[in-house]
């Protein structure tokens, strides 16, 4: 029963004009991104060895100049320069200094904003289109239960948003097939370990981290996003608040993040997991676990709350 409510979810959705308009929208901006990317890539230009031997002469002599003034962060900071410079070095790692194609794929991702955004819009759509047109009372008095169209809609909101990341995906990595050397070696990133020891990341394996990671963030908004739909049965209202959430969340954390513990436990401050790759910290130094937990705690709540509503409510 849930397949048959699915595949009319998606039949209506893709017999509007409009679901084509984002596709195409998101495509033109996407190939965008990747020539604009590809024109002002600097880096194509440089002798990443001359800038790698340039960069450690600097931190000697900037730190012998001020040996005594430095305070303790910023000499690490410098030290950690100067260890990557050489190790990049050492082991012939141009990705440091040189835009690589995975790095550029990579590089995409910053769409996922984007397509985050159309996404919340289409799932405004799927749920608030039927409380305007009423017919959503006449899809009740059929025998369907009342969670199975929740759910038919909640899986469609979350395909379109899949669909629209790989259409952004497929896009980066045809076109930078044809400005970048797929073959390139070493295409990796560095980091620091907790050890203090320099570890290599395949840039092929942070692509797919941050892309994951931007797939969980963006699944954790269209959640908000129905809930809102469910309970306010408007669709100005619900992507106000989802876009509020969106563009507004991370400057109300930076303002607050410094003053209370209690910002670790709300939701956007967790809900990004690409601040816990290669060994990254936040303020509060959460792990990587306690995000996770929490936000699926947070998603499990928008769940059952609009679950709960679309079950309970009455249409008119």
């Amino acid at each position: 029963m849930i397949r048959i409510l699915l595949n009319n979810e998606l039949y209506k959705l893709f017999k509007k004009k409009k679901i084509y308009v984002l596709f195409g929208l998101l495509a033109v901006v996407s190939i965008f991104q990747v020539v604009l990317s590809y024109k002002y890539d600097e880096s194509k230009k440089i002798d990443w060895q001359a800038s790698a031997k340039a960069q450690i002469e600097y931190v000697d002599d900037y730190m012998s100049e001020n040996k005594d003034a430095l305070p303790l962060e910023e000499s690490k900071m410098l030290v950690n320069q100067k260890k990557l410079a050489e190790f990049a070095l050492e082991n012939n790692i141009s990705s440091l200094y040189i835009c690589n194609y995975w790095n550029a794929v990579a590089n995409s991702l910053g769409m996922m904003i984007l397509v985050t955004v159309f996404s919340v819009l289409v799932c405004c759509d799927i749920f608030c289109e039927e409380y305007s047109l009423k017919t959503l009372k006449s899809l009740f008095t059929r025998p369907n239960k009342r969670e199975d169209i929740w759910i038919a809609k909640i899986f469609s909101s979350i395909l379109i948003f899949i669909l629209f990341s790989l259409l952004v995906i497929f896009i980066s990595c045809a076109l930078n097939c044809f400005l970048y050397d797929c073959n390139q070696k070493n295409q990796v990133i560095l980091y620091f370990n907790d050890s203090g020891e320099i570890i290599q990341k395949a840039y092929f394996v942070y692509f797919l981290q941050m892309f994951f990671a931007g797939i969980f963030e963006g699944i954790g908004y269209i959640f908000l996003t129905a809930m809102c739909a469910v309970i306010f049965k408007n669709a100005s209202v619900s992507m106000m608040i989802s876009l509020l959430s969106i563009f507004g969340a991370n400057a109300l954390i930076t303002i607050f993040e410094s003053k209370t513990e209690l910002v670790k436990y709300i939701l956007f401050y967790n809900n990004d997991l690409s601040q816990h790759l290669n060994n990254a910290s936040n303020h509060w130094n959460t792990s990587l676990l306690f995000s996770v937990i929490v936000s699926l705690a947070y998603y499990f709540v928008f769940l059952c709350s609009s679950c709960c509503v679309f079950k309970k409510q009455d249409v008119f």
